[in-house]
């Protein structure tokens, strides 16, 4: 964020700038200083605005080549533009003075807040809001704060959170290419050196900071857990009499959570445990992620907040009990999280929430029958999953959980329905374009063609090499060998209700398969068991959409609420009540596909807000300005026909239930036509 200054007590003492002038600024005040510079108050006399000086130390701005870097960095702080952002007006000189005009944040510093202790847990959660929009608004272009901390955040008359500072700090330091010098890490500088400076910072530095190593974003994402465990706690997290144990406690003292509130949402819990976490690579990756935690904690969606000193009140506490995960996503997008389904007396797990936006300038792949969505490797580490570019080609991509990175796997255009093999060295798909089913090598390769599918239904791939696939709409499930060869059938279209057999998926013991039954109304489709052998199919559950297995449990979906029943892949039967594990989670009924990936690890993948998402219509004239607008409860659309008089449109819906409305486009009314759903 750019860097600003706050407003707190004045020290005018024997400051010779009080009174005089910087270039149109008038010097009213001293507002502290640091090893970054002196800070006043000052009025813009050009713009009649009250205004923060920061003059800049001469010993940084004699050196010609550092100085000339700072200005580049300055550029780039001033772009932000963010309502939780104080933001940088100038980089100015007055003969030889230089210095930066800022935003003048009013009110007082979190650590002036704190100094009375801890904060109730709704205010705290308001202000933890607040200053993950900023970072998250900074990190969106590349800006990582470095220096976060309760004196570089502040709460204005009402409420308003302003984090100062931003990116200063990288702008401060020495180049790049002396990095390796210990002497001039982060915790050594000269700047905190000083009576209190490397206290204060040194108890919010992410220990790569601390070892002096090079960080990312993941730093503010720690020091970010540690502020807010100190809102909470009204105590610093790590402390020490000194410099050297403060950073000692940093890199060895156990977090340790029990120290919370008692009334402290366990969504809250789960957070500060991944933003704690001192191994960057397992620490929470985007902060987005967390602001939507507690945006959805604030809102009461994941659990209610405890009031300051009573006991903690959750939302369905057997659930929570028994399912100790929580899942979030933004529309067309994915939400990963961490998951666990057992026993009442099992130990709980802990959960993280990720949502995962599909690559800048492309959208996720779900569209009418031959979606591409997003599919979990078996060990849970990659995601495969389709994008449309600008160019409206599609192709398949890997995503990298650990890492962030992506792929691009040339020459999947059009692909559909992706599935790892079990060794996650290489992803089945189909191809539409070539009328076959293929493979390609995970880390990009040239596809090879297994076998002739007109136009694929979905596969799996067991252990042994072999792949379960349907190969158009209205076939049966078969197999083949992975290396190729020609594909038998391994269940029969035998039950006159059924008109399609898709989706297959292996369980453990790579023998027996679950598959749908596709009824042509999918709200009557099967979920079936049956093996390799051909042998007679068993009925398991009826849903509009497919099953898969995952840690002892049956996941499927009804009426957009995904649920995990308890089954023994040993016996193969099922027991006891489904129980929800998510909500909004998308189906694609027309192709009988519900749209979410669980891998054996313990990680599920979502898609949410495709289908069940609210669309708003746009009336455009022939030269493509907009009209009018037209909020509906409908989701999905098809056959969209105006009337001749050019007053209604009738449309019909696409699902489970498809039917035709008319929408009146005067009266902004809206009318169901057909009486019974279609076939």
């Amino acid at each position: 964020m750019a860097p600003s200054v706050f407003v707190g007590p004045t020290d005018q003492g024997g400051v010779a700038l009080i009174g005089t002038k910087l270039s149109h600024y008038e010097i009213t005040a001293k507002l502290g200083e640091g090893g970054m510079g002196e800070v006043y108050r000052a009025r813009d006399t050009k713009l009649g605005r009250e205004v923060a000086i920061k003059v800049l130390p001469e010993a940084f701005t004699s050196d010609p080549e550092r100085f000339a870097r700072f200005e580049r960095e300055a550029q780039v702080l001033a772009s932000l533009n963010h309502p939780n952002i104080a933001g940088i007006y100038e980089l100015a000189a007055d003969d030889a003075t230089h210095f930066l005009v800022l935003e003048l944040a009013e009110g007082e510093d979190l650590a002036e807040r704190l100094s009375g202790g801890s904060i109730p847990i709704a205010q705290a959660l308001e202000l933890a809001l607040q200053i993950a929009e900023a970072l998250e608004a900074a990190h969106d272009k590349g800006i990582v704060h470095r220096d976060l901390k309760p004196a570089n955040i502040m709460i204005g008359p009402e409420g308003r959170v302003k984090v100062l500072d931003f990116g200063l700090a990288k702008a401060w330091e020495v180049d790049r290419e002396d990095a390796d010098d210990p002497s001039l890490s982060p915790t050594l500088t000269a700047q905190m050196t000083q009576a209190g400076t490397l206290l204060g910072t040194a108890a919010y530095m992410s220990p790569e900071q601390a070892k002096g190593l090079a960080v990312d974003k993941r730093a503010d994402i720690w020091a970010f857990g540690v502020v807010l465990y100190e809102m909470l706690t009204g105590e610093r997290l790590f402390a020490g009499p000194t410099a050297p144990e403060t950073l000692a406690s940093v890199l060895t003292r156990e977090v340790d959570l029990e120290a919370l509130p008692p009334a402290t949402p366990a969504t809250i819990r789960r957070l500060l445990g991944y933003c704690l976490e001192r191994e960057p690579r397992n620490r929470l990756h985007d902060i987005a992620d967390a602001r939507i935690v507690i945006a959805e904690t604030v809102a009461g969606d994941a659990e209610e907040i405890g009031s300051p000193g009573g006991d903690a009140v959750t939302a369905e506490p057997s659930r929570w009990r028994l399912l100790p995960w929580l899942v979030t996503a933004l529309a067309v997008a994915v939400a990963a999280a961490s998951w666990w389904v057992g026993r009442s007396d099992a130990p709980a797990t802990s959960s993280i929430v990720a949502t995962l936006p599909p690559p800048p300038g492309t959208s996720y792949y779900l569209r009418g029958t031959n979606p591409a969505p997003a599919t979990l490797s078996h060990d849970g580490g990659r995601l495969v999953f389709g994008a449309v570019d600008a160019d409206s080609v599609t192709r398949l991509r890997v995503r990298d959980l650990s890492t962030g990175e992506q792929r691009d796997l040339v020459g999947t255009e059009g692909a559909q329905y992706p599935f790892w093999s079990p060794d996650g060295e290489w992803i089945g798909f189909f191809s539409r374009r070539e009328q076959s089913l293929r493979k390609i090598p995970a880390t990009g390769g040239t596809p090879i063609t297994i076998c002739r599918a007109v136009d694929g239904k979905g596969g799996s791939w067991n252990r042994d090499g072999v792949i379960l696939f349907s190969p158009n709409p209205g076939a049966p499930v078969y197999q083949v060998p992975a290396e190729g060869g020609e594909p038998t059938p391994v269940t029969f279209l035998e039950d006159e209700r059924y008109n399609s057999h898709r989706h297959p998926r292996f369980l453990p013991d790579g023998r027996h398969f679950l598959y749908l039954a596709r009824s042509p109304e999918a709200e009557r489709s099967t979920v079936m068991l049956s093996d390799l052998t051909g042998s007679k199919p068993r009925a398991l559950l009826d849903t509009a959409t497919h099953a898969e297995y995952a840690s002892g449990h049956l996941l499927f979906l009804r009426e957009g609420t995904l649920l995990a029943q308890p089954f023994d892949p040993e016996a193969l039967e099922l027991s006891g009540s489904a129980l929800s594990v998510a909500t909004g989670v998308d189906g694609a009924e027309s192709t009988g596909l519900a749209l979410f990936s669980a891998s054996q690890t313990g990680l599920l993948v979502i898609h949410r807000g495709v289908h069940l998402r609210p669309v708003q219509l746009e009336l455009r004239d022939r030269s493509g300005d907009l009209l009018d607008q037209l909020a509906t409860p409908r989701a999905v659309f098809r056959d969209m026909e105006f009337s001749p008089a050019g007053d209604r449109i009738a449309y019909s819906t696409a699902g489970a239930s498809q039917d035709v409305y008319i929408l009146d486009l005067a009266q902004r009314t809206e009318l169901r036509f057909t009486l019974e759903p279609s076939e």
